[in-house]
């Protein structure tokens, strides 16, 4: 009985893949689609101040205990994740697709993704098409609204250059118009440096965790991935699962 109690809790904490999205896509729409809703229920309804209060209060909690919730579990959360990454790995070492370790970072598509987002909870939620909100104008930004997020989606998770790839063993680097391919074993360690070294300034501290280029140790030379998209944390686990696997010999 004991075993089997020990694998149904194996199995439960490994149900979702990527607890994080969920949790931060949770935060999202109960902030956001809440008030949104909110204020077309209040503008149909007309509800009284103490409703309005009353709403108000109850959306801001929580969203405040959703975050509580969500920093206090930090640790739990990004370990699970790493569960899940290290799942999605085994999953395409048995098939033999390739992995994507690090890409090349798109912030514009991402500042881009971000405003569509906010562009349509306000065109679509905040502001619905009624009588004063019923102009050739106001739909060409909803319209817009739509295509701004669906383009930031693109730009941030289809378009980005892939830059170090793990597939069959081996694992793949793209640098400019070049590739190569070396052997988990060959990578002797791994570091980030921010992509203008010479602001080292403790007020650029934030900025050079964010702008980073990720440099690649391998033998007695150095790969350096400019402007690379990653997850330092995630990153280090799936670099240390893949390293532990036996080296293979290339055809």
């Amino acid at each position: 009985m004991k075993g089997k109690n020990k694998k149904r809790r194996i199995a439960k904490k490994t149900t979702v893949d990527h607890p994080l999205y969920l949790f931060l896509f949770s935060m999202i729409v109960i902030i956001f689609g809440g008030t949104g809703s909110f204020i077309n229920l209040n503008r149909v309804y007309g509800f009284s101040p103490f409703v309005n209060f009353a709403a108000g209060a109850g959306i801001t909690l929580l969203g405040v205990v959703s975050s509580i919730l969500f920093f206090t579990n930090l640790s739990k959360i990004q370990k699970a994740e790493i569960r899940g990454k290290l799942k999605k790995l085994n999953r395409r070492r048995a098939t033999g697709k390739p992995f994507t370790l690090v890409k090349k970072r798109n912030y514009s598509g991402n500042c881009l993704l971000i405003a569509g987002a906010l562009s349509v909870w306000v065109f679509w939620l905040v502001l619905p098409p009624v009588k004063e909100f019923s102009s050739v104008g106001f739909w060409i930004f909803r319209v817009c609204s739509i295509a701004a997020t669906i383009s930031g989606c693109y730009l941030s998770f289809v378009f980005p250059k892939k830059m170090l790839v793990y597939k069959n063993g081996f694992l793949i680097v793209f640098n400019g118009e070049n590739s190569e391919i070396i052997q988990p074993c060959d990578l002797k360690k791994w570091s980030i440096i921010p992509d203008r070294p010479t602001r080292k300034d403790p007020r650029y501290a934030i900025r050079n965790t964010i702008f980073c280029d990720v440099v690649l140790f391998v033998n007695d030379r150095e790969i350096v991935l400019k402007k690379a998209d990653y997850d330092f944390i995630i990153l280090k686990a799936i670099i240390k699962e893949i390293q532990n696997e036996p080296a293979k010999i290339r055809s």
